[in-house]
């Protein structure tokens, strides 16, 4: 009898063993063949596969201690209520993450492959892994970062994918005008920029807001009564918004902006607003640095200057000179 009950219980433990040897294999299956569909990397099911195979587990090995002490595992489950503190600390993270990998999915927050950043975590790079406890994000500098699942849905998250979609990058950044460089247009200013070639037609267009040309006799008096008396900072504003409507790599159909921000003790802003056509950092970076580089170099000829705080290295004012 001795020798029956003990081979009973082998062959249960064997089953049990290889029933959760099988179903683990199943879900690994199960994924690797999700995976291989389209739809998969916007509904990633890792977190609720693991979930699955941590029950299984679970299940599992109380089933085990039932048989190996001969009692019924529902006896066993209903002691486990009283461990329910200790549960929830072992499985916390476990619990959180779930909860966590549904909000995800079911708002469509993030997914593998997403370009994210979470400034609490210093975290700047694209989505490698989102499992049940942890999200892997490789960072720009080729670091990998992991952090618990839950974390993005606690904390402040940038998601970079609806201007991946898009199709453009903004570029939003601003220059300092000096407010005493700015000046009404006298002859001799109006005739050396009726030669730039995005405002050659300039002069000669009749303005839609006063229905006057910019050269006629209105526009070339000086007098503070002349409401129509244009500015070198106005000039520099069109010239700027041409500028943008025709560069090749700015994106045509989306925002372009030039607008005066606050002016303050550090000049008056003017700020640029457009979308590049290109996102990859390198080309995204050096058009930039193409724009802003021809915006200060033509400033001067509008007879602007550029705000900055003097340094050691900046000459004497005339005034200072004896």
């Amino acid at each position: 009898m001795v020798k029956l009950h003990l081979s009973s219980v082998k062959t249960m433990k064997v089953f049990l063993g290889v029933f959760i040897t099988a179903f683990n294999r199943f879900l690994n299956s199960f994924l690797d063949i999700y995976n291989t569909y389209p739809y998969a990397k916007d509904r990633p099911v890792k977190g609720y596969v693991q979930l699955l195979k941590v029950l299984i587990y679970f299940l599992g090995g109380i089933t085990m201690i039932a048989i190996l002490v001969g009692q019924n595992p529902v006896t066993i489950f209903a002691g486990l209520g009283a461990m329910a503190a200790v549960l929830l600390l072992v499985f916390r993270d476990a619990i959180l993450g779930f909860v966590a990998s549904i909000q995800l999915a079911a708002n469509k927050m993030v997914k593998p492959g997403d370009w994210i950043t979470v400034p609490k975590f210093n975290i700047d790079g694209t989505v490698e892994d989102i499992s049940l406890t942890s999200v892997k994000i490789k960072n720009f500098d080729m670091t990998i970062t992991t952090i618990p699942t839950y974390s993005l849905v606690s904390e402040a998250m940038i998601n970079w994918i609806g201007m991946t979609e898009s199709g453009g990058r903004r570029i939003q950044r601003s220059i300092s005008i000096d407010m005493t460089s700015v000046r009404f247009c006298d002859e001799a200013l109006m005739k050396k920029l009726r030669s730039v070639p995005r405002l050659s037609n300039l002069f000669s267009s009749v303005n839609s807001e006063t229905g006057k040309s910019l050269d006629s006799d209105d526009h070339k008096r000086s007098n503070f009564d002349n409401l129509t008396t244009i500015t070198n900072l106005s000039l520099f504003k069109e010239y700027i918004e041409r500028y943008c409507s025709e560069h090749q790599g700015i994106h045509a159909n989306m925002t372009k902006i030039v607008r005066f921000l606050q002016s303050s003790e550090k000049g008056l802003p003017i700020e640029i607003t457009v979308f590049s056509k290109f996102q990859k950092t390198e080309a995204f970076e050096s058009l930039q640095a193409e724009i802003f580089n021809h915006i200060l170099a033509v400033l001067p000829e509008f007879e602007l200057c550029v705000f900055q705080n003097p340094s050691g290295n900046s000459p004497p004012s005339i005034g200072n000179v004896q």
